[in-house]
């Protein structure tokens, strides 16, 4: 299964279309890097204390992200695979471990992980975070924001993490907006409707695989 899904993962990301909840004009950023959680571990436990932020999978990855000019708006999406039965039963378990454990610590080591790294030159400030209840999401899934003052448009930004685990696939998409009353319903429609992709895609290579 591991073998027929790698030639079809840019199917399932992001595609411009899933973005229509967002008001704005997205077009495919230029540039950029492949980015997730690299979840540490020690023993035989996902540890959720040692999280840090990784620049690369050493499994196949896929990666997508759309820019709108007009508002600063950002949003990326990412599908891998997993190394290997472990790696995805260890993801499990973390998203798991996530949902139903010491939900403040471990969201607290989410943010430390994602700010240290991705805001370190642009020294934006995070001014709260929370997480966001996502229950339709994914198979195993948590998802949190974070809002941060950005020194060069003097406004607040959210930023929505959704971080999923479906099936077979290890898959994320994060949502940058300006603060607004309606931010956080419109992320969670892009990520539905990235979730949905995923699953249809997933469901569809089920189905050839059996035919075969």
């Amino acid at each position: 299964m591991l073998e027929a899904l790698a030639p079809v993962l840019d199917t399932l990301v992001l595609q411009q279309e899933d973005l229509s909840p967002l008001p704005g004009h997205f077009e495919p950023c230029e540039g950029g890097d492949p980015y997730g959680l690299q979840f540490g571990s020690q023993g035989d436990s996902p540890d959720v204390e040692d999280i840090q932020v990784v620049r690369s999978y050493d499994a196949p990855v896929s990666y997508s992200s759309f820019c709108d000019a007009d508002s600063g708006a950002f949003v990326s999406s990412t599908v891998a695979l997993p190394y290997d039965k472990e790696h995805l039963e260890f993801m499990s378990a973390v998203a798991l471990g996530l949902a139903r454990g010491d939900e403040e610590d471990a969201l607290r080591e989410l943010v430390n992980a994602s700010s240290d790294d991705l805001n370190s030159q642009s020294h934006e400030e995070v001014v709260d975070y929370r997480w966001v209840r996502a229950p339709t999401i994914g198979d195993w899934r948590y998802a949190w924001a974070t809002t941060v003052d950005s020194p060069y448009t003097d406004q607040l930004v959210e930023i929505y993490h959704f971080k999923l685990v479906r099936d077979i696939l290890l898959g994320g998409v994060l949502v940058e907006v300006p603060s607004h009353a309606t931010a956080e319903e419109e992320a969670l429609a892009v990520a539905q409707a990235f979730d949905n992709r995923i699953a249809a895609q997933l469901e569809s290579l089920a189905a050839e695989v059996q035919a075969q």
